[in-house]
């Protein structure tokens, strides 16, 4: 810029400063400083303009030849974040089945081991009541061996009762549950979302008050906030809420 121009520029506040508009002539005096600021304006426009212009030009090329570089590596870290989502999901997935088998393992095992014991000590006291009768019985000697054959018969039913059940218990092999490893630098944020796949049964369970009135518009900001709050004990009619696995990376 020149340096008389920037000078000039400069000293326009305190003329600014001075000026009085208390009759015409200072009313004219005043359009002419404004009249000078719009020519300054215009000369100053025409230097920087141009400037400027190549600047944001040069800016846009240097983003352009930039992106030539990075959207390749967007791209491919796209790629590489969605097949970890996925591996991570059906890792999840898989963990929350084995433990559902166990679960349900656990229960078989316990419900034969009570019917085991159960049966056992029908057994047993079978075999006691047997022995009792053994004891008893004075008048006939038949009868007496009679009940003792029916108490070791009994005994011997409870003891292959409880071996049975043994035995039947080591078929009952949990299912491993495999926790997947951390990896240094790799994070994964559960995203929770939903979409609304029935809207008729939604409607009518808003209606019904089984779902809040705030969510007559399908508000997806409301939705989305009871999404993430509630999770998967959302439970809705109408509404599938699901997860995503948000990827992140970083150097350490």
């Amino acid at each position: 810029m020149n340096e008389n121009l920037e000078t000039r520029i400069v000293k326009l506040p305190d003329e600014a400063n001075m000026i009085q508009i208390l009759d015409q002539g200072g009313l004219i005096k005043a359009n002419d400083f404004l009249l000078g600021i719009k020519g300054l304006k215009k000369q100053i426009d025409e230097i920087w303009d141009p400037v400027i212009e190549a600047a944001y030009k040069s800016h846009r090329e240097a983003l352009s030849q930039k992106q030539k570089f990075t959207n390749p590596l967007l791209f491919a870290e796209q790629i590489v974040k969605k097949r970890i989502s996925s591996y991570l999901a059906e890792q999840e997935r898989l963990r929350r089945e084995a433990e559902e088998a166990n679960r349900k393992l656990e229960e078989e095992r316990c419900r034969l081991e009570e019917e085991a014991l159960k049966k056992a000590q029908e057994a047993e006291e079978k075999a006691r009541q047997a022995e009792f009768e053994a004891a008893a019985s004075f008048d006939s000697s038949e009868k007496k061996a009679k009940a003792e054959e029916e108490a070791k018969k009994a005994k011997k039913e409870a003891d292959k009762i409880i071996e049975a059940a043994a035995e039947k218990e080591k078929q009952f092999v949990p299912r491993l549950v495999v926790e997947v490893p951390k990896t240094s630098g790799l994070t994964a944020r559960e995203d929770w979302k939903f979409e609304i796949v029935d809207f008729g049964s939604f409607l009518s369970a808003i209606i019904s008050g089984t779902v809040p009135l705030q969510a007559i518009k399908t508000d997806d900001v409301f939705i989305g906030k009871m999404v993430r709050t509630m999770k998967n004990e959302l439970n809705w009619p109408g509404v599938r809420v699901y997860s995503e696995k948000n990827i992140s990376v970083r150097l350490s």
